[in-house]
C-alpha cells in the first residue's frame, strides 16, 4: 500500500504493542522504540531545523505533570511517585508530542492507522501461535508466560474496532477483513478479560450512527456472516464460552471483588484528603483500576479538574464529529481508540501505562489541528 516505510510513524504505531512484543521477542523493544523516536525528534529539531508548535492542550499536560510532581513530595512512596511522574512525561505525554511532530500530512494520518492495524494483527498471530504451541487451557491465557490477559484483550478490542470501521468505509477488502477479524476475536476469547470487551461494546454503540450510515446491505451481510462463522471455530467458541461464564458469575468473581474493594479504599482516601490527595503512587503496588478514583485519591480535586477539562473538550469534539456530513474513516478509528481507552480505564490499568489512550489523544489533536487550518483557509 505504501511504497516507502515511514519509520517514525511505524515506531509510534508499535508503542501500544511493545509490552506484548517484548514477551514475544524476548528483548526490551519498548525502550528501543522510544529511544529511536527521541533521537529522530531532536535531530529534526536541532539539525534539520523543523518547526514544532506548542498547542494550548500542552498547558493542561504541563499542569498535570506539575500536580504529579507536587504529589511526589507528600507521597508515602516518593521513589515510585517520581517514577510514575517520569513515565507520564517521557513515555505517555511524549506519545502525544511524537504524533503531532511526525504526522505532517493527511497521508501520514492514514499511514499510522494502517501501520497500527498491520502491526496489531501480526502481534495477534504471534500470540495465537504461542497459544497453540503452549497447549494451555483457554481460561485467562497469559501470552509467552508473562503477558497478563488485560493488554491482550485490549489488543483484540482495538484491532476489532479498527478492522470493522475500515471495512465499513471500504478501506479494506472482505479478505483482509477476515484475516484481521479472526485473530481479534480469538484474542478477546482466550484473554477473557471483561473490561476491554465492555469498552469495545460501548465504543461500537457510540459510533453506531456512523457505521450504519456507511454500511450497505453487502457490508452488513459480510460482517454478520463472517463474525458468525468465526465464532464457530472450536478454540474461539470455547474461549467465548469462558468469557461469557466470567460475565455470568461476575457477582462472585474474585478479581471484580478485589477491584471494588480497592476502589472503595481509594474513595475513602480521597474524602480524607480531597484537595491534594494522598500523593502520587501513594498506594503502590496497588492501583485503583479506575482513572477517576486514581486521580482523586492520589492528587485530589486539582488534578480531577484538569482531567475533567480533557473530558469536556473530548466530548465537544466527539459531538462535532457526529454532526459532520462527511465522516472521515481514520478520524472514526481515532475516536474508537479514544473511547475504548477511556472506558477501559474505568475498570483497569493505571493511566500512565495506557499507551492507546495517549496515542488516540495525539492523533485526535493532529486531526483537529488540520481541520482548523482548513477551515481557516476556507
Amino acid at each position: 500500500m505504501f511504497k516507502k516505510i515511514d519509520w517514525p510513524l511505524l515506531f509510534i504505531a508499535m508503542i501500544p504493542l511493545a509490552y506484548i512484543l517484548k514477551g514475544a521477542l524476548k528483548f526490551e523493544i519498548t525502550l528501543m522504540l522510544y529511544l529511536a523516536l527521541y533521537v529522530v525528534f531532536f535531530y529534526n529539531i536541532t539539525i534539520k531545523k523543523e518547526s514544532f508548535f506548542v498547542h494550548k492542550i500542552d498547558i493542561l499536560f504541563w499542569l498535570w505533570a506539575v500536580v504529579m510532581l507536587v504529589g511526589v513530595i507528600h507521597s508515602p512512596n516518593q521513589i515510585q511517585g517520581l517514577f510514575k511522574t517520569t513515565k507520564f512525561i517521557f513515555l505517555a505525554y511524549s506519545v502525544v508530542l511524537f504524533s503531532r511532530f511526525f504526522i505532517r500530512r493527511e497521508k501520514d494520518s492514514e499511514k499510522i492507522i494502517y501501520y497500527l492495524l498491520y502491526a496489531s494483527v501480526t502481534t495477534e498471530y504471534l500470540v495465537l501461535l504461542d497459544f497453540f504451541l503452549s497447549g494451555v487451557e483457554t481460561f485467562r491465557y497469559q501470552a509467552f508466560g508473562t503477558i497478563v490477559p488485560i493488554p491482550l484483550s485490549m489488543l483484540g478490542a482495538t484491532t476489532f474496532a479498527i478492522t470493522l470501521i475500515l471495512f465499513s468505509f471500504k478501506k479494506i477488502t472482505g479478505r483482509y477483513f477476515l484475516i484481521c477479524m479472526l485473530p481479534s476475536i480469538g484474542i478477546l476469547g482466550i484473554a477473557a478479560s471483561k473490561g476491554p470487551v465492555i469498552s469495545l461494546i460501548v465504543a461500537i454503540v457510540l459510533l453506531l450512527p456512523v457505521l450504519i450510515e456507511k454500511m450497505n446491505i453487502k457490508t452488513y451481510f459480510i460482517t454478520i456472516l463472517s463474525i458468525f462463522f468465526l465464532v464457530q471455530v472450536p478454540f474461539i467458541a470455547n474461549s467465548i464460552d469462558t468469557l461469557i461464564n466470567r460475565f455470568d458469575r461476575i457477582e462472585n468473581d474474585m478479581s471484580t471483588s478485589i477491584r471494588l474493594n480497592i476502589m472503595n479504599a481509594g474513595l475513602e482516601s480521597f474524602f480524607s484528603h480531597p484537595l491534594i490527595g494522598e500523593g502520587t503512587a501513594a498506594f503502590y503496588p496497588d492501583t485503583s483500576h479506575n482513572i477517576f478514583i486514581e486521580i482523586m485519591s492520589e492528587n485530589g480535586i486539582i488534578l480531577l479538574i484538569i482531567f475533567l477539562i480533557f473530558i469536556i473538550l473530548g466530548t465537544i469534539s466527539y459531538f462535532k464529529f457526529l454532526l459532520k456530513k462527511n465522516k472521515n474513516p481514520f478520524e472514526t478509528v481515532i475516536y474508537s481508540l479514544l473511547l475504548i481507552s477511556l472506558v477501559s480505564l474505568m475498570f483497569s490499568y493505571t493511566y500512565v501505562d495506557h499507551k492507546y489512550f495517549f496515542l488516540s489523544i495525539g492523533l485526535l489533536l493532529v486531526f483537529n489541528e488540520r481541520t482548523e487550518k482548513l477551515n481557516g483557509l476556507g
